[in-house]
Parts: C-alpha cells; structure tokens; sequence
C-alpha cells in the first residue's frame, strides 16, 4: 500500500510517501505529504527506521492513513456504493464539517495576522464584535451547531430581526453586521467548505439618512476653545476635539497621528499627509497645518494626547454641557465641522476637501460629510436678482 516516490526527491533529498490504492486493476496513488530520506524507509515493512519521537509520529500516521482507508472502503460497501481509488481518495481529504461559528472564526484569525498589511487593529475589533453579536444570536436561537451550508434566507432574516429588536442596531448598522455574514460565507466557498450559497445573491443595502447632519458653527467652537477646564482630562480632549474639527482627523487618525511621519513641508507650511487608518491604501489626506492646530501640538509636545474612543465620545458630551452646547458632539460631529468650514467659509471646492479628508472620491464628501449652506448659495447667485 505504502511505497515511496524517489523520483520526486525534493531539494533537501527527502522523498513523499505515497499511497497506491488498487481496485479492478485500475490504481489510485495518494501523496501523504510525508517526506523521508530514502536510507531511512524499511521497503518490506513499509513504514520509516528509528525511534526517535519525529519517526514515531510519521508511523503513527502512516497507520492512521491505512485504518481510515479501510473505514471508507467498509462504509462504501455497506451503503452499495461504488468502491473506487478516485472515491475514496476524495472522501480521505474531504474537507472538515466546521460549523458557521468555526468558520466565521477561522476567518477573522486569518485577517488578524494581515493586521498593519490590509487591515488595521480597530477593524478586527469590529469584526470580533460582530463574530460576539452572532455567537450571542445562535446561544439565544439553539443553533451554535449551524453549517455554513445552513444558513440560508431564512437565517438571515431571523438575524436581521434579532439585531432590531435585541441589539437595538439601526438598519444601516444592521445591514453592515450582515454583510459580515456574506463574507463568511464567500470565505467558506473559497476555502472549498461548501460548493454555493444562496446568500451570495442576497443584496444588504442601507437606506439613507434623511436627519440633518450635525456639525459646529465658528461660535459654537469658540465656546468650547475659550473656555478654560479645571479638569485635565476634560481639556485634553476638549483640545482633541477642537484639532478634529481644524484637521478633519477621525479618532483612528488622532490616535495614530505621529509628527514627524505624517508631515512634510511645502513653501515653509507644514502639511500633514497621512494615510488614513480606514483604508490602508488609496488617496492619503493632505492638508496644511493651520496656526490653531500648531498651537494644540506644540501644547503637547508634538505628541497628542492618546484616549480611548470610549471614555473620548463620553467625554465629548460632558464638555458639551459644559460649554452650552446642546448637539450631540461625537468625534464624526468634529470631521464634518471640518468638511463645513472649508466648504462654506474657505470657498474651497469638493474636489479639494476630499483630498483634504481622505477620499478617493468627492461623492462621499458630498454625501455624508458636507453641503452647501442656504447663505453661501445667496451670495453666489446675488448677480441673478
């Protein structure tokens, strides 16, 4: 049954194991992916010399081969099926069953060691937190032992509704939870665990948001930029804030802003061109570091202040009370006040600002970050009355 291929001699002069299957005459052979030195391979005992623990394993394996090639060919027979080399060839390296859950998780252990190529650590945090909104999901539903091959339009649904009504998720958030679910399964298909699924043809699309979106006036910033807070924390992040809105810098920017990398000089101004922490690759944002912003680093050192997103959204809020200011303040309130002001005040066109935020296009400024003011459109169009 064992015999090994010294033709395929491999650079360091190991030779494969293969298994020869024969039925009716007509041979099936079999690579063990176990290599050996052809003076150590007993050619009548078919197995390797030695005793050493590597040797041990490999006969041990040798013999599992054996003992599981049997199990096929006895099942075959018994169910009436054709018993082939080619049959149980594919039926010895047929693929494990893993359930969703073991999959979805094979998946993100996967993107976590592409972490600083193609992905960034928040991103895997996000996908972790869906894989725990899915676990909790089928706990809940008595299915952590759905396959891959399982989770159909059906499943969906019920996902769709539990995320609604349990986690309170949005419809745009939702849709973004279970595009994740899409991905595991064009994970499982590509790593040959399922042939299709039905969920490829499935379509999540977000609805877009008719709210106004939030931003601050010159006035409203003032506040928060004149007022002098006893608490250090406070006024760290209360600085922060004021240097998202004067930059355009998401949370992830700030956190990984570093001076002397992410900035250049040009005509005796410092420009920050960075890459965004969103995308690891494309357009980077370019913008020239005004006075303001100069004077919050030169605060710190050159150094921002680092804190986490969690205690910094808190936080945000507090100072808004503080100050007087009844919106609700958040990180992207900071970006989009960016996006604002040099549309509106600084006459700076979409193109430019895109560049100046990050975009590979100026659609998405358009659509979720800035828009014409009524007041901006009057002045352009006095020539007309």
């Amino acid at each position: 049954m064992f015999w090994l291929a010294n033709a395929k001699k491999n650079k360091k002069g190991l030779c494969p194991i293969y298994i020869r299957i024969t039925i009716s005459g007509k041979r099936t052979e079999i690579s063990t992916n176990i290599f050996v030195n052809p003076a150590n391979w007993d050619s009548h005992k078919k197995k390797i010399k030695g005793s050493e623990e590597l040797v041990q394993l490999q006969n041990k394996r040798l013999t599992q081969f054996e003992a599981e090639i049997n199990r096929i060919h006895l099942t075959l027979e018994q169910h009436s099926q054709t018993v082939s080399g080619e049959k149980i060839k594919s039926l010895l390296f047929q693929k494990p069953a893993l359930t969703f859950l073991e999959v979805y998780q094979k998946m993100i252990e996967e993107k976590e060691m592409l972490i600083g190529i193609e992905y960034t650590a928040r991103t895997l945090e996000i996908y972790q937190t869906n894989l725990n909104h899915c676990k909790d999901f089928l706990r809940k539903t008595k299915q952590e032992q759905i396959a891959v091959a399982d989770t159909k339009t059906k499943f969906i649904k019920e996902y769709e509704h539990y995320l609604k009504t349990v986690v309170k998720a949005s419809h745009n958030y939702a849709v973004r939870i279970l595009r994740n679910i899409k991905q595991v399964v064009q994970y499982a298909i590509a790593h040959e665990y399922v042939e299709s699924s039905p969920l490829l043809a499935v379509q999540f699309k977000t609805k877009e948001s008719k709210k106004n979106r939030v931003y601050l006036t010159h006035e409203e910033m003032n506040l928060i930029t004149n007022h002098t807070f006893v608490n250090p924390t406070l006024q760290k992040i209360a600085d922060l804030f004021i240097f998202q809105c004067l930059t355009g810098f998401s949370y992830a920017d700030i956190a990984t802003f570093k001076f002397d990398a992410d900035t250049t000089k040009h005509n005796n101004r410092v420009f920050i061109e960075k890459q965004r922490q969103k995308k690891q690759e494309g357009t980077p944002q370019m913008l020239p570091i005004v006075t303001q912003a100069m004077q919050i680093l030169e605060k710190y050192q050159m150094k921002l202040p680092i804190i986490s997103n969690q205690t910094y959204n808190r936080i945000i809020k507090e100072i808004a009370a503080v100050v007087g200011i009844t919106k609700n303040l958040t990180t992207h309130v900071a970006r989009r006040t960016a996006a604002m002001y040099w549309l509106n005040d600084k006459d700076i066109s979409f193109e430019i600002v895109a560049q100046m935020l990050g975009h590979e296009s100026d659609r998405t400024t358009r659509k979720y970050y800035a828009h014409i003011l009524i007041a901006k459109i009057d002045e352009n169009l006095k020539h007309l009355i």
